[in-house]
């Protein structure tokens, strides 16, 4: 990845203005790999929860633990995703990032169970990189 570009969005994610954060995030998110994932992690530390979530979603997908409890934290918001039209409930996008990236057999049963099986799973959760999905083992 480009040093500049990356420069250039760290900056901005320190940016006062949520808007600046915002499109860092976005940007961020659509190009996610490796080399992004040090910008993620800075990027879940936003002020803005919407945006720690957006951060989160792809961070999951990079089999970056750490972003369960900011999309767990997420499912109870009432917030909708900034600049989402129609408006999508920021709980909405997190139940799909979760389900996305947790291979079904590995889930829990309810919506409302994540925290729980959090608790009680995060020890014998695996990336499996051949699945793109976490797995318990």
């Amino acid at each position: 990845s480009d040093p500049n570009a990356f420069s250039a969005i760290k900056v901005r994610l320190g940016s006062t203005n949520p808007q600046i954060r915002f499109a860092a995030i976005y940007l961020l998110i659509h190009i996610a790999g490796e080399a992004e994932t040090a910008l993620l992690l800075e990027a879940v530390k936003d002020p803005v929860p919407a945006f720690r979530a957006i951060a989160a979603g792809a961070l999951i997908g990079l089999g970056e633990e750490s972003a369960f409890p900011i999309l767990i934290d997420a499912l109870m918001s009432d917030d909708n995703l900034p600049y989402s039209d129609p408006p999508k409930p920021l709980r909405a996008f997190s139940q799909q990032a979760l389900e996305a990236y947790v291979a079904e057999e590995s889930r829990p049963t309810g919506a409302d169970d994540w925290a729980d099986w959090w608790a009680t799973h995060q020890e014998r959760l695996m990336w499996s990189d051949s699945l793109k999905r976490y797995v318990l083992h």
